[in-house]
Formats: C-alpha cells, sequence, structure tokens
C-alpha cells in the first residue's frame, strides 16, 4: 500500500502539458496583409510577416520594380506589399478572391494596374518562381515542435509555370518548410516540400492543409513557391499570395500540476499520514 500511495504522489507531482496557439502572436504564424495583432493592413502597406527571399531568375526592368519609396524607385524584394484595391482584387474585372477582414492578397508590387506597368504583366518566367518567406521560431514560445500541427490554407496567382501557350513540364506553386539559421537563408530545398500542398490558383483556396511533422526547434521556415506564368503582350498578369491560418498548435509544458492533480495529492498524503499512525 506504502508503495502504491508513493507512486501516486510522483504522478501527481509530474508536469503536465497542454496545447497552445503559435498562430497571430510574435514568434509565430500569421495570415497575409495583417499586422502583428493580425488586422488587416491598407493596401500599399509593406506586409512584414512575408518576406521576399528569391525572385525568379532574369528578373529586371520596370516590371521588376516597387516604386512606392518616395527616396526612389527599389527592387522587388526583399519587402512585399499589400495590394491596392482595384484590379486585380475587386472591381469590374476581379479575377481574384476578394479580400476580407482576415487577409489579403500580398504581392511584389502593391499597384498591378496594368496601366501602370507597360508590358503584359508583373514579372513572369515560365522556369522559375518567387519565394515568399514567413519565419516561426517554437522554441522561442516555449512549445514543443515535436507535438506541433498546422493548418492552412492558400492561394496564388499563378498555380503553376504553364502560361499562354502552355509549355511542359507542369511545375506548380507550392509549399516548403524547413529550418534556417536566419531569415535570409536561401530558399528551403525541394526535399522539404510539404505533401498535397500545390496551390488551386487565384479564384479559390486550397482545401486545409495540414502539417503535423517536421517541425524543429529554432528558427523555422514556410516558403511559399510561387510561379507566374508567361502569357502574350496585351494580356493581364498580375502576381500574388493569399495564405490564411486556420489552427496552429503545439504543446507546452507548464511544469504545474492540473486542479485535479492537487485532489490526487492531498490524498496521497492523506494516505502517508494515516499510515504513518498506524506504525
Amino acid at each position: 500500500m506504502r508503495k502504491l500511495i508513493l507512486a501516486g504522489c510522483a504522478l501527481a507531482l509530474t508536469s503536465v502539458s497542454y496545447a497552445a496557439t503559435f498562430a497571430g502572436v510574435a514568434n509565430g504564424v500569421y495570415n497575409t496583409g495583417v499586422n502583428n495583432s493580425s488586422v488587416v493592413l491598407s493596401g500599399g502597406a509593406v506586409a512584414t510577416q512575408y518576406t521576399i527571399v528569391k525572385l525568379p531568375a532574369g528578373c529586371s526592368g520596370v516590371q521588376c520594380d516597387e516604386d512606392l519609396d518616395v527616396a526612389g524607385i527599389d527592387l522587388f524584394g526583399p519587402a512585399s506589399y499589400v495590394i491596392l484595391d482595384g484590379y486585380p482584387v475587386s472591381g469590374p474585372v476581379q479575377p481574384w478572391l476578394s479580400n476580407d477582414s482576415t487577409s489579403k492578397w500580398i504581392g511584389p508590387r502593391a499597384d498591378q494596374d496594368p496601366a501602370l506597368v507597360p508590358t503584359s504583366s508583373i514579372y513572369a518566367s515560365q522556369n522559375d518562381f518567387y519565394v515568399y518567406r514567413m519565419v516561426f521560431n517554437l522554441t522561442a514560445l516555449g512549445l514543443n515542435p515535436a507535438t506541433a500541427n498546422l493548418q492552412f490554407r492558400w492561394a496564388s496567382d499563378n498555380p503553376s509555370n504553364q502560361g499562354i501557350p502552355p509549355v511542359p513540364p507542369v511545375l506548380n506553386s507550392h509549399v516548403r518548410m524547413c529550418g534556417v539559421s536566419s531569415a535570409t537563408d536561401p530558399e528551403c530545398g525541394s526535399g522539404s516540400t510539404i505533401a498535397g500542398s500545390n496551390s488551386a490558383g487565384f479564384s479559390a483556396w486550397t482545401s486545409t492543409i495540414t502539417v503535423n511533422s517536421g517541425f524543429v526547434g529554432g528558427l523555422m521556415a514556410l516558403d511559399f513557391v510561387v510561379y507566374n506564368s508567361v502569357v502574350p503582350d496585351g494580356n493581364f498578369n498580375p502576381s500574388g499570395l493569399r495564405v490564411e491560418i486556420i489552427s496552429a498548435t503545439a504543446d507546452v509544458d507548464t511544469g504545474i500540476p492540473e486542479p485535479s492533480t492537487y485532489a490526487l495529492i492531498g490524498s496521497a498524503l492523506a494516505g502517508l499520514a494515516l499510515l504513518r499512525r498506524r506504525s
């Protein structure tokens, strides 16, 4: 009996874990187009949670400039921008999903009005891609990476490299995840691609994508690989990314017993006191 009671005390004093969110918090994950409090930003604002760590090879010229900086024209990246109202997110011609109070479209250029971009598109490539990166750190949040579970949905322009005319092979826009030493490390390798993460395009969300493995301690990158396919001159061809986090949780060890555990401790101590009297 004494051994049983002692075992109960040891069990009661064992720390317990519970799931905590890492969505919408510092060192966590965020929707596109929101500030650090998850409030949507105005068009033209810098989307600070997502940086462009890779441009398609050969990107140059007016299509590859972002001219919102009053100090002069900046090349695309590393900043990404909330797309301004109007084409392609609103208006009589609106190919993209509508912005809402939860998330907004971001892109390498805030103003994608074709009248302001004198060629057919925001820079496009048949063979290369943009990489939008969001970094997070479960260790900094006191969370256990082995217990992490992330669910999200996303949309992109374009869903693949296939333009007009289509030229094989098909290369799909997709998502990768890996550990990094800094936010500016090269993009995650193709071997870190999240299964089933191919984009469904710009007019529909993907189904919910669930990631429950591959998390590590320290800084991690969620890399959104986005193609902008080539179309003939005279066609509108914007480029952008939209992400919504559905849930993001991992266990945290509080080191504090649950209330029910206190009852078990009390019972165990009472039992020990009774045994002492009998002896």
